[in-house]
């Protein structure tokens, strides 16, 4: 009897009913590579940056949860969490928040707020990796995503808490974005410099058909720390920054080529003539062969400006060049290499000497898999 009780109990568990009904859908990948590195800093070569040999995983392998629900009339409710793993050697305990979000999507287009990566940064994702990889350089940009200042270390890369954005939907291929952040830490602090209301807007407009994607985006920030982080008293002031963004891409039979700039600036409300000033340029080429592809991505930043001066060698540049091999629709082999260069200058503080040239490559042999 007992046993008769527990199993209908079960059955009644799983048989829930259908108002309660969602749709679960699960976003997994990982991608790993054998990679083997190097870095010079001035010309030499540091003795745990020489030939260093390492497993590293790709943009922090991700796991997601997303889980969405019908209305009706048209209307759907999403709830959306995505965390990041780190596999590597070493980082067996590495499972991290990255985005998380609620949100409404309908005639009107969506409207969702949480955590996320927003349009300014992923709208130029167009490298043939997704992204993958960026950041593994030591000299503080990638050939993925070129959103870094030098001197000011500000970072358009990343992930805005306290968010509420818009998407459009799409009229004849032309999307509309608009983003507000609210910011956090500090929130009803006096706006000088040293413990302001942190927030942030991004707007944003795309189109594109079958053969080309142009799109455009604007995004300002105030009162956060150099990093791009909560503003909690560090040396220093809080920073403004904005930064304009174009992308171009078209595409083929054959594949497709991009290209994207950004012009970016950032100044500490504390320290005068702190304004930095910086435009990085990126160029991305994939090439379809009958059972893979070949990818190769370049990127520049010139000299930057900063308290009103240019400063001398204080850019950098970067570039890979690597080929993905189809296992299924879902996995592929791969074989990369990058290599990236930071002038003297790109970042020593505004100042125009005493800084090291720093140059970093990598040749990695790996495997994403994605279900």
């Amino acid at each position: 009897m007992k046993k008769s009780l527990i199993a209908l109990a079960v059955a009644g568990a799983f048989a829930a009913p259908s108002a309660m009904a969602v749709e679960f859908t699960p976003t997994l990948y990982q991608s790993l590579a054998f990679s083997i590195d190097s870095n010079e800093v001035g010309g030499v070569e540091p003795d745990n940056g020489t030939n260093d040999q390492s497993i590293r995983s790709g943009g922090g392998s991700t796991i997601g949860f997303r889980f969405t629900d019908d209305l009706g009339n048209g209307m759907t409710a999403e709830a959306f969490i995505h965390f990041t793993t780190n596999i590597a050697a070493g980082h067996s305990a590495d499972v991290v928040h990255r985005n998380g979000y609620v949100g409404l999507t309908g005639n009107f287009g969506a409207v969702k707020m949480g955590t996320n990566e927003h349009v300014y940064e992923v709208g130029q994702i167009i490298d043939g990796w997704g992204a993958d990889w960026a950041g593994g350089s030591s000299v503080g940009f990638w050939t993925g995503s070129p959103t870094r200042m030098g001197i000011s270390n500000w970072n358009f890369t990343r992930q805005d808490a306290g968010s509420i954005w818009w998407t459009s939907p799409s009229w004849g291929g032309f999307v509309l974005d608009a983003v507000y952040v609210s910011g956090f830490g500090n929130a009803n602090g006096p706006d000088n410099g040293t413990a302001g209301d942190a927030n942030g807007m991004q707007l944003a407009a795309k189109w594109s058909n079958s053969a080309f994607m142009v799109s455009g985006a604007w995004a300002d920030y105030s009162d956060y720390n150099a990093g791009g982080g909560a503003f909690t008293g560090q040396t220093g002031g809080s920073q403004d920054a904005t930064g304009l963004r174009l992308t171009f891409v078209w595409t083929a039979g054959w594949g497709n080529l991009g290209a994207s700039t950004n012009i970016m600036e950032s100044e500490d409300k504390l320290v005068a003539n702190s304004k930095n000033e910086v435009t990085t340029y990126s160029f991305t080429g994939t090439f379809n062969l009958a059972s893979g592809r070949i990818i190769a991505n370049y990127v520049m930043a010139g000299d930057q400006d900063f308290g009103g001066a240019k400063i001398n060698n204080s850019g950098g540049s970067g570039f890979d060049i690597g080929y993905q091999h189809d296992l299924s629709a879902s996995s592929y082999v791969f074989v990369r290499y990058e290599a990236n260069e930071g002038d003297e200058n790109y970042n020593n503080g505004g100042a125009t000497t005493g800084g090291s040239k720093v140059e970093s490559d990598a040749l990695m042999l790996g495997l994403k898999v994605s279900y």
